[in-house]
């Protein structure tokens, strides 16, 4: 009866938290496109490299992509977990059971365990276990050496590939815009990019946020994305 409860927590909980619609067809590479190749060489490749690190600034996409990478071993019917720890205190480490056993493991965010000790000692044995089971991991964290304390696990951190994930320039956000639009089937004109670029957040995050409000809206009002229609819809 355990085994099942800590599998169910472990497997069913943690995955909860992925968004299915991040996925990597979907993921705008811009200034990115070498990461993302290296990432999906990464994931199909069976060689003996065990772990993927991608660091960057808050709200560039990195959860996007490893969110993206755990549901493509599912669609795959492989075993991934996706760990998210934006904010640790909403898991126990005892979820942590079990998970040991996946193909890959993706770990966002790990710079917010930091000064946490059985946190940053449960995460470190997690990594060795899945190693030695042959498993695949996937971190990300804010800056290429996070603020991590346990100098065991740092140095795990260090042992394979690590990418930073570059910043988007102007024009690449506006294509990004375009690109968003596209994917959901509704047309976006150049000055109503401009206006959102102008007037809102750049932050890729923010951006594809604010693409997915006006999908549901554009969608539910029968309205094009004209200025004014954003205007209405993200200024209430």
């Amino acid at each position: 009866m355990n085994n099942i409860k800590n599998d169910f927590s472990g497997q069913s909980l943690l995955n909860l938290s992925i968004n299915r619609e991040k996925t990597l067809p979907n993921f705008y590479n811009g200034n990115n496109e070498k990461l993302v190749a290296h990432l999906l060489q990464f994931l199909n490749d069976d060689d003996n490299e065990k772990i993927f690190f991608i660091w960057g600034d808050k709200g560039m996409g990195k959860s996007h992509l490893l969110q993206a990478a755990t549901s493509h071993n599912i669609e795959k019917n492989k075993i991934a977990f996706y760990l998210p720890l934006d904010n640790p205190n909403r898991f126990s480490i005892d979820m942590l059971k079990g998970i040991e056993n996946s193909g890959l493991l993706c770990i966002d965010d790990i710079h917010n365990i930091s000064n946490n000790h059985r946190w940053e000692e449960s995460i470190f044995h997690l990594l060795n276990k899945t190693w030695e089971n042959g498993g695949k991991i996937i971190v990300s964290a804010d800056k290429q050496k996070p603020d991590i304390r346990l100098p065991d696990l740092l140095s795990r951190l260090q042992w394979g590939q690590s990418h930073k994930l570059h910043e988007n320039n102007d024009q690449q956000k506006s294509d990004f815009i375009r690109f968003f639009a596209e994917l959901r089937g509704f047309q976006i004109k150049e000055d109503a990019t401009k206006f959102i670029l102008n007037h809102y957040s750049r932050n890729m995050n923010d951006l594809a946020l604010i693409m997915e409000k006006l999908d549901k809206e554009t969608l539910s009002h029968s309205r094009k994305a004209s200025i004014s229609f954003i205007k209405m819809i993200l200024n209430q």
